[in-house]
């Protein structure tokens, strides 16, 4: 008979469904970085399965204007399931906290969108990608791999990059839902300069990747290059708009 677990994450069909994103950057992205073949993915299924299924559900929590203290339970039930299932350390923490932090700034700006600033907004974008960055440390424990910091650093800058270009793609559809989208947000505070300063970030993300990657071994070096070119096949690099 299988053993119950004390902490239980909602989810949804539609988080299920969009989940699926996630799992497939993952194993594009993260897996053969490390080596990694689907089976691992399979084998650990219930965890990034999970992780990013439950997740997609509070974010579908926050845009039906649920109440914070909603959003803030059903996040401690995944911290405790994830506490349940490996070691929570001190690293896993700081990203829930980052979580804690998005949701409230996200749930912030849906009632009142002129209550941010624009340092707010790409502070927050920073801290953003917390479910691949929760895959990752998952990733390393479960194959027992000890995380090098700057390694992390790297792919937090891909993380970003991400993000952003997903805005991109769905800026007009963001736009109207009135959803979190780093350009509709900031041409709402800087409405001429919206498109420039984006621009500059995305500029400045690439130089902290092509900095951060001479910091890593020639073998990581050459892995953090097949993940840039394995993403550009999956998502072609648009312009910001205008």
């Amino acid at each position: 008979m299988p053993t119950l677990l004390a902490s239980t994450p909602k989810i949804s069909p539609h988080s299920v469904a969009k989940s699926g994103r996630v799992l497939y950057a993952f194993s594009s992205f993260y897996l053969p970085f490390y080596g990694c073949g689907l089976d691992f993915l399979f084998n650990n299924y219930d965890i990034f399965g999970c992780v990013s299924a439950a997740i997609y559900f509070i974010d579908e929590l926050v845009e039906a204007r649920s109440p914070t203290a909603s959003i803030q339970r059903h996040l401690r039930v995944l911290s405790q399931y994830l506490g349940e299932k490996m070691e929570y350390d001190h690293a896993i923490y700081r990203l829930f906290d980052d979580a804690r932090r998005y949701y409230r700034f996200e749930a912030k700006i849906l009632q009142r969108h002129d209550a941010y600033s624009l340092a707010d907004l790409l502070d927050i974008t920073a801290r953003r990608s917390f479910d691949f960055r929760l895959m990752h440390r998952c990733l390393l424990q479960l194959s027992a791999r000890a995380c090098d910091d700057d390694v992390f650093a790297w792919f937090r800058a891909f993380e970003i990059r991400m993000e952003i270009e997903d805005d991109l793609q769905s800026f007009m559809e963001d736009s109207l839902a009135g959803t979190f989208n780093v350009l509709s947000l900031a041409k709402s505070r800087c409405p001429v300069e919206a498109s420039r300063i984006i621009s500059n970030y995305l500029r400045s993300i690439d130089e902290e990747l092509e900095a951060r990657s001479r910091a890593l071994s020639k073998a990581q070096q050459s892995r953090c290059r097949y993940v840039l070119k394995k993403y550009r096949e999956i998502v072609k690099e648009i312009p910001v708009p205008e």
